[in-house]
């Protein structure tokens, strides 16, 4: 478990995200090329009855619209029903072909794929909001735990949270309001040698008097 923790609290994100992005593209792309092409058969018939069926509908529109004028409500509702039947027995004819045995093993491995990719991507965000929760001294269960359950929006959640917080302008660590840094004790607030005013300890002129703020013992420009 300590080798978990240790392995997601060093892991680069960034370089993950980017091989994960091109990994999942060429996985989709390529199945969803491989799949199309074990099913053009069967993709073609679909098309063809589309067409066919459109067709047929616009014909039996129109000769709907000149029977009708003969036909009082009654019989347009039984003529109907009638149109309906034949649709329903065209469906059902197995006009279809059925797929070979190699295309349903493409289809689901595939399938099974796309699944790892989305389990492999919920991961990814749980870890990441495990790690930069652990950085920011924010509690990183309850922040794993609602990456498990809302995913998205516990990240937006988070960043929002997060950027309440205090961040170093010497390690860029994130931390409550404070004195010194947690993490490498520099000043989080300086006060203004000209006016006495408290300052951000990022700030290079005092935003009060304009009196520049030395941020180590070579700059004594004030």
């Amino acid at each position: 478990m300590n080798k978990m923790q240790s392995k997601i609290l060093n892991m680069d994100f960034q370089k993950a995200a980017k091989r994960f992005v091109l990994l999942s593209l060429i996985i989709v792309v390529l199945g969803g090329i491989l799949t199309g092409f074990m099913f053009r058969t069967q993709i073609g018939e679909v098309i063809a009855y589309h067409q066919t069926y459109e067709n047929s509908r616009e014909n039996g529109m129109q000769k709907d619209i000149e029977e009708n004028a003969r036909y009082d409500g009654e019989n347009r509702e039984d003529r109907g029903r009638e149109h309906d039947y034949e649709e329903s027995n065209f469906l059902e004819s197995g006009l279809f072909t059925k797929p070979t045995v190699g295309a349903h093993i493409v289809f689901f491995t595939y399938a099974a794929l796309c699944a790892l990719i989305a389990l492999v991507y919920w991961l990814l965000v749980m870890a990441w909001l495990y790690q930069a929760a652990s950085k920011a001294a924010m509690n990183r269960t309850l922040w794993t735990i609602l990456g498990l359950f809302f995913n998205l929006a516990a990240v937006i959640a988070f960043l929002i949270v997060r950027s309440l917080q205090t961040i170093c302008p010497s390690c860029c660590a994130y931390q409550k309001a404070g004195a010194f840094c947690r993490a490498c004790g520099v000043p989080l607030q300086i006060k203004c040698a000209g006016c006495g005013v408290l300052v951000e300890g990022k700030d290079n002129y005092c935003s009060h008097c304009g009196n520049r703020i030395p941020h180590d013992n070579t700059d004594k420009t004030k």
